[in-house]
Order: C-alpha cells, then structure tokens, then sequence
C-alpha cells in the first residue's frame, strides 16, 4: 500500500511539473541574413598558393543561412544554425606561388571564389529579466566549418570542428514572428596539409588558430 501511494505522489508531482514544462516549450525557425568575418590567422608557411587567402580575413562577406531554435523551459533552449559565406580572393601579388620563401620575391594572384560553411548547435540559457516578453541569451556548443569553393576544393575542401560561443535576442515583432539577433564564434585550429607533389616541404600550406565571428539577423516563425 505505501508503494503504491508512493508511485501515485510521484505521478502526481509529474504531472504538476511536467504540465508547466510542456507549456513553456515553443519552437522558432527562419531565415537569417548575417557577415562573416574571420579574425584568425595563418602561421608562416614553407610554401604558398596563388589561389588560396594570405589572410583568414580576405574570406569575410555577406552570409545567408537558416535557424531553427527550441525552448524546453522559461530559460533553457537549444539552437541549431548554418550558413554559407560565398567570397571571391582578389588577385594581385602573393609571396610565393608553389615555391620556398627563398625563391621568387612575388606571384600574380588570379581572382578566385572561396566559400565557408558553418554548422552549430548551441545550448542556449535567457539571462533577461522578462523571458517570458523578451529573450536575451547567451550560448554555447559545438559546430563544425567547412572551407570550400575553388580556392580550397583542390585540397579537398577541409572541414575542422570547432566550439561555438554566442550571445543574442529576440522580441516578438507581430503575431507568431519574433525578430532575432546575435553574433557567434567559432573556436578551432585549422590545418591544410601539403598537397602530395609538394610534400617535400616542411609544415602545412595553410596552419592556425581561427576564431571565426558570425554576426546574424533573423526572423522566425514560431509555435508555442
């Protein structure tokens, strides 16, 4: 008898928990609009490529992608996004084209189309005074970025797994759509080996720590 009246206190407790936690719970997805802009760096390298960015910066611009985002509690959420930043190398003169730093002094560089792609998911908790109104949240997860386009599918259009951090909000504009904001980093080490004909050469074509900032606008359509 103590048993059972034990498993019906604790059924009841479910259900007088478990009832406020299925209100709260609400899902948004839609399209974001963002810029990409990678602050990171390259390490020194043996060789060079005319095809291939002197800087982690030179592959910045505009990013288009989707975002879908789930609210188990008043606070406690997860979100899950990608995007795709297309950019075009500009030419001009490189140090090296395919060749030791003690070679030639410079390279004509011929334009080339480079893309990244970014892939998170990111637990997300409201710190706002009112999230039941408004959301202001800061997040934190995994991802993982994939360099691509001409300039980089020769080598085989690297893919490195990265921590992902963010923080944004979101406000309710009209009815069922909330407008939403933010900015991400990605956290990873990149490394691009050396093509087989030139692995004579000592450390990678391109090596270095990246951090990567997406700054995003959205609107999503939301269920509650």
């Amino acid at each position: 008898m103590a048993i059972r009246r034990s498993l019906g206190l604790v059924t009841l407790a479910s259900i007088a928990v478990g009832a406020p936690l299925h209100a709260q719970a609400s899902f948004d997805v839609g399209p974001l609009v963002g810029y990409y802009s990678p602050i990171g760096h390259f390490d020194p390298a043996s060789v060079y490529s005319t095809a291939l960015p002197q800087t982690p910066s030179d592959l910045r611009g505009l990013a288009l992608g989707g975002d879908a985002q789930m609210w188990f509690t008043r606070r406690l959420g997860l979100d899950v996004q990608a995007a795709v930043s297309n950019s075009t190398i500009d030419g001009g003169a490189t140090p090296c084209a395919y060749c030791s730093l003690a070679g030639p002094s410079s390279a004509q560089r011929v334009p080339t189309a480079a893309q990244v792609v970014i892939v998170t998911a990111q637990a997300r908790y409201d710190i706002s005074y009112r999230p039941e109104t408004y959301r202001f949240f800061v997040s934190g997860g995994a991802g993982v970025v994939r360099h691509g386009g001409d300039a980089y599918a020769r080598y085989g259009s690297p893919t490195s797994p990265a921590g992902a951090f963010g923080m944004g909000f979101s406000i309710p504009v009209v009815s069922g759509f909330n407008f939403s904001a933010g900015a991400s980093a990605m956290l990873y080490p990149f490394d691009l080996p050396m093509p087989m004909e030139l692995r004579g050469n000592p450390g990678s074509l391109q090596h270095g720590f990246q951090t990567d900032v997406l700054f995003h606008v959205g609107l999503h359509w939301g269920r509650q």
